[in-house]
């Protein structure tokens, strides 16, 4: 039987389907496990697309035969999906015709590894009506929830939106961010993700380097300037994928390319696999006042405070008691307190 893949859910807030969002990728993917057949259906509702053997693909496809990040798809707003071999190490295949990049249709057959997926397009009120009525819940307000059949999610259901805290910033859709995501094997070393501050990245060394590279020497991968520019050398392999374009980096003229938004670039340095993006400023989360981070500190903290106040406003009303002079203790008292000291014995008689 199918395994289906809930849907994600639309951006809250948004009453009508904007184009973004309209169209979902449909991929039924057929695959072997021993002596198994697998067979699995992805209904993806985003604009960018993972296929490969990593854990944070959308589609993850454990086999030798298949990369951390074998193949990219990307819809755009007319619901049009292309198809793009990130230098895979086995090809893509779509059609049994092996493929750079490729403008997908329905019916079209992609081969990644030993895995078959076919493609659709479908509207998102299609996918929706073609999930079981079981994984369909409704909110107070109308707002569609997917979720197992089994399940009870009722008490998770948000009835009334108007009182949800925005925790995330939006930024300017004119913001651009540069990720870069550094691999050694099927292991992921390192991640930095520049906004703003427009620091080189810079291939090195020294601890100082954005990235630690043996035998690099102050390499900057990705500059600053006007925008930012991706830097290669002869020793570097890989791909671009630039607009629709799919280009392998020795056909780029020089050793630099200016990156325009959303390109994304792999590219090979010795054992090291570098994924670098450029894509707008997605959502953050908004930074709290102090006093509101904590509400149960802050009413420690408080408290700490009026207590060490109160404490020290009550030792300055204190007087001190006045001192006892020694004539006025006991005699008794006195001797103890003030042992006399002996008189040295007397010296020798010669």
């Amino acid at each position: 039987m199918m395994e289906q893949k809930p849907l994600n859910a639309p951006a809250r807030g948004t009453g009508t389907q904007t184009p973004d969002n309209q169209w979902v990728m449909v991929f039924n993917l057929i695959t072997r496990q021993g002596k198994e057949e697998i067979k699995k259906t992805y209904k993806v509702n985003k604009k960018r697309l993972v296929i490969g053997s990593a854990l944070s693909s959308d589609i993850r496809i454990q086999q030798n035969a298949v990369s951390n990040v074998h193949a990219v798809v990307e819809l755009d707003e007319n619901g049009i999906a292309q198809v793009y071999d990130m230098a895979s190490e086995t090809g893509v295949f779509v059609n049994d015709n092996k493929i750079l990049s490729h403008e997908l249709k329905d019916g079209d057959e992609l081969k990644v590894g030993f895995a078959t997926l076919t493609y659709k397009r479908q509207l998102v009120a299609e996918a929706q009506v073609s999930l079981p009525a079981g994984n369909v819940s409704t909110t107070g307000s109308g707002r569609k929830m997917f979720r197992d059949a089994q399940e009870d999610f009722r008490p998770l259901i948000l009835e009334d939106e108007r009182n949800v805290i925005q925790i995330f910033d939006y930024p300017s859709s004119s913001e651009k961010a540069v990720q870069v995501v550094m691999y050694w094997g099927d292991v992921i070393l390192d991640v930095k993700h520049v906004v703003g501050e427009k620091k080189d990245i810079i291939l090195g060394e020294t601890k100082g380097d954005a990235f630690v590279v043996p035998g690099m020497t102050n390499f900057p991968l990705v500059s600053f300037g006007s925008g930012a520019v991706l830097q290669f050398s002869g020793d570097m392999t890989g791909v671009m994928r630039s607009g629709k374009q799919m280009i392998p980096l020795e056909q780029l003229k020089g050793t630099r390319h200016n990156l325009g938004q959303d390109d994304l670039a792999k590219i090979q340095y010795k054992d090291f696999t570098f994924y670098v993006s450029y894509s707008p400023v997605p959502p953050h989360l908004k930074r709290q006042r102090v006093l509101e981070r904590d509400p149960l500190y802050t009413r420690i903290w408080a408290l700490s405070l009026i207590s060490v106040g109160a404490l020290v406003l009550l030792l300055i009303a204190l007087t001190p008691s006045k001192q006892l002079a020694t004539e006025e203790l006991p005699e008794r008292v006195a001797t103890i307190i003030f042992k006399p000291v002996p008189p040295p014995p007397p010296p020798p008689k010669p």
